[in-house]
């Protein structure tokens, strides 16, 4: 499974996805909130670091995830180079 979560900005915390942090599974969900998009893929081991919310609509990451586990899209580079 993949999970993504938009930002506005690169997120630079200590080369660390911070923890409480939204994720979706709908990429275009994820472009609505930034122009950068960070990937996951999730295997059992990562999808345990993933509680779903209360609404079970979105995953929250429960602990700091390195971002080197995450592939990031510049969404506006990546429209400007079609």
């Amino acid at each position: 499974m993949l999970l993504y979560h938009g930002s506005p900005k690169i997120i630079n915390d200590d080369r660390n996805m911070a923890s409480n942090i939204y994720f979706t599974e709908d990429m275009e969900i994820a472009e609505d909130y930034g122009r950068y998009i960070y990937i996951i893929e999730t295997n059992e081991k990562i999808k345990g670091l993933f509680i779903k919310d209360s609404m079970n609509e979105h995953w929250i990451n429960k602990g700091h995830i390195p971002l080197s586990l995450f592939i990031i899209i510049d969404c506006k580079k990546d429209i400007e180079n079609l």
